[in-house]
């Protein structure tokens, strides 16, 4: 695997959207926050077993959004009604929603790259003036409608046909243009919320056109919005708060029918695999999206990311606690990422750097890429790490830190 690109806005983005670090901080262990996020998960699961055949780093990050979304006032509504039809097409007819799910996931995947693409190109619109936000802004709410909303809609508008028992043929829906689809899934599912959210009421295609046609234009404060409706011109006027407001209301709109989505998939595994295509590939996911992974797994164990270096010869991550434990013990905890690090980073050397809260570099942790492979690939236990790795104890006089050896400490395996 290619190793991700890395990239501090990601890294960022991890820290300030999720509460790990908080939690951490307030001195929950990595065992309680994993008790918080499954049970921010569990109770939206048909088979909450299932939960425990996902690999934690993708419960992490999901749990993140869908704790998000679900805490917007409203959304939590949305996103129970996008859930249900999306399980009565499979109560109903298994096969045909089976097929649906396999036929939008590469549109779905091509969607989601292009909003970490939107992402990490998106500029401070606070800081811009005024006509370049306006620029930014038509350019944020036109490539997620298009790109990332509307294949979304399409999936939720299939399978909301095959609830009601319609015959449904994929490639005629994704020919469909987006103002069709908003209208025909507006007379399918009673979710005006989601297709025209508060306070504006323009419906989401409405919003598309007014980013692609570039029909606003700054007047004084104001951006002033043309759009048609019917035969007629109408306009709509927004300060820059009011704008990114929309940005913000269309971003979370996206996180619900993705979450939504992913619940039902996820609860729906075990069919999905019985019903896939002979020789389906799966969508190939984009490595920003499986950092963001592995930022979330280190976030659930106290840990921030405090930078990255990679070269031919070895990948260096330095992680910086979030918590007041003592840092001896805290350091061989970290020293178990070099593991983790090489799945993401595979390189002939793997050193992780432990950083105590004030950021003062404490313990090194070095073994081979080799040695990783081979517990990654079991073909030796993790337990075996503890002989593998090199703990090197940096000298620092700091009377916090100490100048001891570690008395023979050993990674934590478990």
């Amino acid at each position: 695997m290619a190793p991700p690109i890395i990239n501090a806005k990601l890294i960022a983005g991890v820290r300030n959207n999720s509460p790990y670090a908080a939690w951490a901080q307030q001195g929950l262990s990595p065992g309680e926050i994993k008790g918080r996020i499954l049970s921010t998960l569990a109770p939206l699961y048909r088979n909450p077993s299932v939960l425990d055949q996902i690999p934690f780093e993708v419960l992490a990050k999901e749990a993140v959004t869908i704790g998000a979304v679900r805490s917007v006032a409203g959304s939590a509504s949305i996103f129970d009604t996008i859930l249900s039809h999306y399980r009565s097409s499979l109560d109903r007819y298994p096969d045909a929603a089976m097929s649906a799910l396999h036929q939008w996931d590469p549109a779905i995947a091509r969607g989601g790259s292009e909003f970490i693409s939107i992402f990490l190109t998106e500029a401070d619109k606070a800081k811009l003036p005024l006509e370049e936000a306006r620029l930014d802004l038509l350019r944020n709410i036109g490539g997620l409608l298009e790109a990332c909303v509307q294949p979304q809609l399409k999936s939720l508008l299939h399978h909301a046909l095959i609830a009601r028992g319609e015959s449904v043929n994929a490639k005629h829906l994704d020919g469909m243009r987006f103002g069709n689809v908003v209208d025909r899934l507006w007379h399918t599912i009673d979710c005006q919320d989601l297709l025209a959210p508060l306070p504006w009421r323009l419906r989401l295609h409405t919003w598309r056109n007014i980013a692609q046609h570039h029909s606003a234009v700054v007047d004084g404060e104001r951006i002033v919005c043309d759009y048609r409706e019917g035969n007629a011109i109408r306009q709509i006027a927004l300060d820059r708060h009011e704008m990114m407001e929309v940005a913000r209301q269309l971003q979370t709109i996206l996180g619900v029918l993705r979450s939504a989505r992913f619940i039902f998939v996820t609860d729906s595994a075990e069919l999905i695999r019985m019903h896939a295509p002979a020789g389906l590939r799966r969508s190939a996911s984009r490595p920003e999206l499986e950092f963001i992974e592995f930022a979330s797994l280190l976030a659930t164990q106290g840990f921030s990311i405090a930078g990255i270096e990679c070269s031919q010869a070895c990948s260096h991550l330095s992680v910086r606690d979030e918590t007041d434990q003592p840092p001896r013990e805290r350091a061989v905890h970290a020293s178990q990422f070099v593991v983790a690090t090489w799945q993401y980073f595979p390189c002939p050397a793997i050193r992780v750097t432990y950083l105590d809260k004030k950021g003062r570099a404490f313990l090194d942790a070095t073994a081979s890429g080799r040695d990783c492979e081979d517990i990654v690939e079991e073909r030796i236990p993790f337990e075996q790490l503890a002989h593998r790795v090199i703990l090197s104890l940096r000298t620092n006089t700091d009377p916090d830190l100490g100048t001891t050896p570690l008395d023979g400490a050993k990674p934590d395996a478990r």
